[in-house]
């Protein structure tokens, strides 16, 4: 593990450390200041926790996203986690038109590999292959062509994933019943994160997601993605792109060239 001066954490080969210490003349070089460490936001956080009560939801909320949620807030999100009253498999399609404006923009290229860990039907998968990258997916539903079928709501998920994938990006249309702690937790395990959402998500926002987002446009460290192609559910939504340090969002978006009904925001 590697820590940014300004407190943010990586995982990052000895190999690739090393080289960006070495290459003083570059700026990319410059902006990563490492120093190992043994400890980071994510080790905090344990294997497994309780979402389906609303005290080991309300406690995963004030590690991810804190602030004051309402009842009926909190009681939806325990009713559609996994093991929840009320939960089903989400399977809204993402199409491919959805995802290549996402990468027009961002330099994925520069990440060592890309995860998914709600890859639903694999329109992302379809769409980052179509341009040359390889993606590692996971999905809760065993009904879904995935390398892992676990909950993408618990941190030992995304964990599993990294001993057998490496991973620097991880992207997906998650859930959106629950997104507000998918989101965060993506966060914890790599620098580039961008899920794509339904707008309302973002326009109509609860006061701690509110408080959340801003947070990360203040530090730098968000991007957001709109004026997307309607999905196939007629649907038209947003990537929301959550970076390590603003280090990281400087290095990895790339100017929007010729798609005039996209417009990218941080």
């Amino acid at each position: 593990m590697v820590e940014y001066g300004g407190g943010a954490f990586e995982r990052m080969n000895v190999s690739v450390a090393q080289q960006l210490l070495l290459d003083e003349e570059s700026a990319w070089g410059a902006a990563r200041t490492l120093r190992t460490v043994a400890t980071t936001r994510a080790a905090r956080l344990p294997d497994n926790w309780d979402l389906t009560s609303r005290e080991g939801l309300s406690a995963a909320m004030g590690e991810l996203m804190p602030g004051a949620y309402s009842d009926r807030h909190l009681g939806r999100l325990v009713n559609r986690v996994p093991g929840g009253k009320q939960f089903q498999y989400e399977c809204v399609p993402t199409g491919i038109e959805e995802v290549r404006p996402l990468l027009e923009s961002i330099r994925f290229d520069e990440c060592a590999g890309i995860f998914d860990p709600w890859c639903g039907t694999g329109g992302v998968a379809r769409a980052f292959r179509e341009a040359g990258h390889s993606v590692f997916g996971n999905d809760a539903n065993p009904a879904c062509v995935a390398h892992m079928h676990r909950d993408a709501l618990q941190p030992g998920t995304y964990r599993e994933a990294m001993k057998v994938y490496s991973y620097e990006a991880i992207v997906a249309s998650p859930w959106f019943a629950v997104l507000d702690v998918a989101l965060p937790l993506a966060t914890r395990f790599a620098p580039v994160v961008a899920f794509h959402v339904p707008g309302h998500y973002v326009t109509d926002a609860t006061a701690a997601r509110t408080k959340y987002l801003a947070k990360l446009q203040e530090e730098g460290r968000l991007a957001l993605l709109l004026g997307l192609p309607r999905g196939p559910m007629g649907r038209r939504c947003v990537w929301v792109c959550v970076f390590a340090t603003r280090e990281w969002r400087e290095r990895m978006l790339k100017p929007v060239v010729g798609r005039n009904e996209v417009w990218l925001l941080k």
